[in-house]
Parts: structure tokens; C-alpha cells; sequence
């Protein structure tokens, strides 16, 4: 026997006796193959999804992701199949995969993408601030708007990691943990500086960020302005960390800076471009 073709995409490789193989047949056999193989990997490069850069700026790719962004906050992951994101997308099944093979794909990547923005944003806030309880004030700011401004996506971040597969699970909670870390290195700066009296950074970061994330609750057709509600949280915050200066306790409202309207800039600069920047 010998082997002409050098696979079949459909039973493995195939063979022919000898007593009808010429060389012949093996080069239009073999020739056969290559194009075989040739036009399925085009078919299957066809139906690869894009890369994000790739995606960026495709109007059908935005629908999917707003879709997706609006089942997940209001039903959560787990109850939100791939097809009802392409329902409320309206975009057909064969479109729909190819953008996102999985609901899950969509889940990790406006995760990342939003953990990026809210990690960059919190950075810059921080750093507006000179004093300790300044760079703690442009933490509060940054966090609280970024939940006002898109409650869908802070919902999502804040639950969405949990079904993720091992490997990508693993990375959102390093990215988080990175985020914490923002916080805890303030913190852990005002007790060294005698500003704030807290015995654990770690447990009272845990205290102040879940204070401040008021998705869950807010609403921008309510009594409160995002405004108002980082100045009563900040001096809720500062009243947590007992913040305060040569004996006198530290209020949110009377610091010179970081102005909420430089965060809130900061903020908004950050979210230019993600489809998650419009306000939900």
C-alpha cells in the first residue's frame, strides 16, 4: 500500500494498492490535499472571532456588547444565554457567534475592559490629591462616580468574575486585587501618618469600598446628584477611618481638593471610547 493523499479532512489518511498508484496520481492527490487543507483552514480563519482591536468601532460587535451589558446587570450571568443576547442585540445566531463564540468571552472582556478604566481612573484621582486624606478623597470620588455614571458595568464587575473559567477567573482577580491595592496603600499610609485610627487597612478598605458602591441603589432620576452622594458617603468614609489632624476630625466637605469636577473629568476621559462610557 501506499499512501497518496496525506490527509482527508473527513476519515483520516487514506491509501490506494499499488497495483493502481502511479506517481502521477500522487502529485494530483497530494495537490488535491494541499488545496483540501488549504481552503479549510481559510473557511475556519473565516469564521475566527475577531480580536477587541479588531471589533473596535463595529456597530453590530457595540450592539452585542450593550445587549450583553444590560442581561447581565438585570438577570445576571448565569441566567442570560447566548441567544438572548443576540435576541435583544437583534443580530442573527452566525453573527453573533462570530464576534463572541461564547457568552462568557463577552463577560471576561467587558470585565477587562472596564477593570482597566476604573483602575486608571482611581490612579488619577488619587493623585490630584497632596495629603493623605486628600489621595483617600480621590479614591471615594473616582469609585462612587464610576458606579452612578454606569451601574450596569459596576454590577457586572462586581459579580461577573465568579462563572469565568479558571484562567480567566484567575486574572480578574489579580486585576481587583490591584485595585484594592490602590486603596490599601493609602490607607495603610494615614495610620503610619497618625492621620487615620484603624487597626486593619485591609478590613477597613473592605468597609469603605463596599460603602461606596452604590450601584445597587442609586439612581439618577432620584433626590440625590452623584455629587451630593460622594459628599455624604466621603464623610461617611472619613467617619469609618476616623480621619483626622493635630486632634480635630477631618470632614469630607471641607477639603480643597480633589474638586469633584476634576474627577469626574478623569473619569470621563477614561470611559471615551467603550461602549459602557455612555451612561446606563
Amino acid at each position: 500500500m501506499r499512501c497518496v493523499f496525506d490527509w482527508s479532512p473527513l476519515d483520516g489518511p487514506c491509501y490506494l494498492p499499488d497495483s493502481i498508484w502511479t506517481p502521477g496520481m500522487a502529485v494530483t492527490a497530494k495537490s488535491t490535499a494541499s488545496s483540501t487543507k488549504k481552503s479549510s483552514a481559510d473557511h475556519a480563519k473565516a469564521r475566527t472571532p475577531k480580536t477587541m482591536s479588531e471589533r473596535a468601532g463595529n456597530k453590530s460587535y457595540e450592539r452585542i456588547q450593550v445587549a450583553a451589558l444590560s442581561l447581565f446587570a438585570e438577570k445576571g450571568v448565569d441566567s442570560t444565554s447566548i441567544r438572548d443576547i443576540g435576541a435583544k442585540a437583534n443580530v442573527t445566531t452566525s453573527l453573533l457567534y462570530h464576534y463572541a463564540p461564547s457568552k462568557l468571552q463577552l463577560v471576561y472582556e467587558l470585565m477587562s475592559d472596564g477593570m482597566e478604566r476604573y483602575q486608571s481612573s482611581a490612579a488619577q484621582a488619587r493623585d490630584l490629591g497632596t495629603t493623605v486624606e486628600e489621595r483617600l478623597a480621590g479614591l471615594v470620588t473616582a469609585h462612587i462616580i464610576m458606579h452612578c455614571r454606569n451601574r450596569q458595568l459596576a454590577k457586572l464587575i462586581d459579580n461577573g468574575w465568579r462563572p469565568l473559567p479558571r484562567k480567566e477567573k484567575d486574572v480578574m482577580l489579580q486585576v481587583r486585587d490591584d485595585y484594592s491595592q490602590l486603596w490599601d496603600e493609602v490607607l495603610q499610609d494615614g495610620i503610619d501618618k497618625g492621620i487615620f485610627d484603624i487597626s486593619d487597612p485591609r478590613l477597613a478598605r473592605l468597609a469603605v469600598v463596599q460603602m461606596c458602591s452604590v450601584s445597587t441603589w442609586f439612581s439618577p432620576n432620584g433626590p440625590l446628584t452623584t455629587e451630593v452622594v460622594v459628599e455624604r458617603f466621603g464623610d461617611l468614609v472619613f467617619g469609618t477611618v476616623r480621619a483626622a489632624r493635630d486632634g480635630a476630625a477631618i470632614r469630607f466637605a471641607d477639603l480643597n481638593s480633589p474638586k469633584f469636577s476634576d474627577v469626574l473629568a478623569i473619569v470621563e476621559t477614561n470611559h471615551e471610547g467603550a461602549v459602557f462610557g455612555r451612561k446606563r
